[in-house]
């Protein structure tokens, strides 16, 4: 009775009492936690836009992409490496999507990806949109245990093999080359940015334009209605902010230097050693540069750089001789400074009367153009080009096709060394159409054969 209590003659029970306190997830305090979330996202952006473009199970089961490679250091299961058992979710209540695992020997999913779109997807559906996925790892408790994401509208996103408390983050920047290369473009933006609000431009001159800076930035940048600045702001202390795309309710970057109006970015570096992804905001805290840097939705770690547009790219017409007969093969090349990736050739001609033209006799899409001129006159050989990032140069090389060609006559002798000088200019011929076949120009202006 000693655990109990007497009331006016009534005795009273004491039970005890159990308090079940559920322990935070390590995930509150854990700085990784979200950037470990960010690279999940990377990898189901990468995985919607192949299906677009026509992937499917056989194509993705075994190949290990970028955005795995990232995500990599942080599966827990042992035989990682690719992506495994790819499947597409059968539609129930309107729902479908996909799944992947980690390990070719888990019979069960890893990653599970569902969306009210046809699976699989086209070109032609509804973009699923990640956005909207909410990373609450407030109940994550351990990689084993499967983890759900809501990004409502029927969009919701499965995960677990994953250690979202990871104690340090491995940066894909530690291990690409080009990192450096698209830190260079998006530096070269912030400089345009704050050159512009030294000049006081209005803030609508700078809204919806796409200075040279932000065109050799757009390959890497992840937002898909990207193109122009948007939602470009400064105030009196000098914070500066703008988004990548119109309909962005964040901005993609926000910087404030107290440098202004002398900030200089040439040769700066920046330190993306804990850069995890484009998906997830940045921030760079770099005094006395910066009193802040906060920048997303730039791809820091592309598998390939993307040759910008050049207004001002040259490049020559050049042909097998520099007399032009009727009746005699010519070969034209062009030598240029960039990879080629589309050739276009056109020959036109002018037309005879009081007002000639020039209209097109001939086509080709070969990397040289072999013609026979069979009518004397005037002509233009023109080509248009692919490089790069959808981007296209034209050139134009104007020619007069004569009929009585001058020509030294050569006596072919007992003896003479006329088929040993032929046999050496048709070996200089095949190597420089070979170079120009593989590299898209004249790399070597001055071979062996030569």
């Amino acid at each position: 009775m000693a655990n109990n209590t007497i009331v006016n003659g009534l005795t009273l029970e004491k039970n005890p009492i159990h308090l079940s306190v559920q322990e935070a997830s390590c995930t509150v305090n854990n700085p990784n936690s979200d950037s470990v979330g960010g690279l999940v996202i990377n990898l189901i952006d990468y995985l919607i836009v192949e299906l677009q473009n026509g992937a499917n199970p056989s194509t993705l089961n075994g190949t290990s992409p970028q955005q795995l490679l990232d995500l990599l250091p942080y599966v827990t299961d042992l035989d990682k490496g690719v992506i495994n058992n790819f499947q597409f979710i059968a539609s129930t209540d309107e729902i479908t999507g996909f799944s992947f695992a980690f390990s070719a020997s888990d019979n069960d999913y890893d990653i599970r990806f569902r969306h009210p779109y046809a699976a699989p997807l086209s070109s032609s559906d509804p973009v699923p949109s990640t956005s909207s996925i909410v990373m609450d790892l407030s109940n994550y408790s351990d990689p084993n245990t499967l983890v759900t994401f809501d990004g409502g509208q029927f969009i919701d996103l499965e995960v677990r093999h994953i250690d979202f408390c990871s104690d340090e983050i491995v940066s894909c920047t530690a291990s690409n080359p080009n990192s450096e290369v698209v830190e260079d473009l998006f530096l070269n933006l912030v400089q345009h940015i704050t050159a512009r609000v030294q000049n006081n431009d209005p803030i609508a001159s700078i809204n919806g334009s796409s200075p040279p800076e932000l065109i050799a930035l757009l390959p890497y940048i992840t937002d898909p209605d990207k193109g122009v600045i948007n939602n470009f702001f400064t105030d009196c202390d000098n914070d500066i902010s703008f988004s990548f795309s119109p309909n962005d309710a964040s901005s993609d970057v926000v910087f404030a230097t107290h440098t202004l109006p002398t900030v200089n970015l040439t040769g700066v570096d920046i330190d993306l050693g804990n850069y995890s992804g484009s998906n997830t905001l940045f921030e760079i805290n770099q005094l006395p540069l910066f009193d802040k840097l906060l920048f997303k939705h730039i791809d820091f770690c592309p598998d390939e750089l993307v040759v910008p547009c050049d207004d001002n790219l040259t490049g020559t017409i050049t042909a097998s001789t520099s007399v032009y007969c009727i009746d005699t093969p010519f070969n034209f090349y062009l030598q240029t400074t960039v990879p080629i990736n589309t050739f276009a050739w056109t020959i036109n001609q002018q037309t005879a009367g009081l007002f000639p033209v020039f209209v097109p006799i001939y086509t080709s899409t070969a990397p040289t153009l072999d013609y026979t001129f069979t009518e004397t006159g005037n002509y233009t050989i023109n080509i248009v080009i692919g490089y790069g990032n959808e981007c296209t140069a034209n050139f134009s090389l104007p020619i007069n096709v004569v009929s009585d060609c001058p020509h030294v006559p050569c006596i072919d002798t007992p003896g003479s060394h006329s088929p040993i000088i032929q046999g050496l200019f048709t070996d200089l011929v095949e190597v420089l159409v070979a170079d120009q076949q593989t590299n898209g120009f004249i790399t070597n202006n001055n071979p062996q054969e030569l």
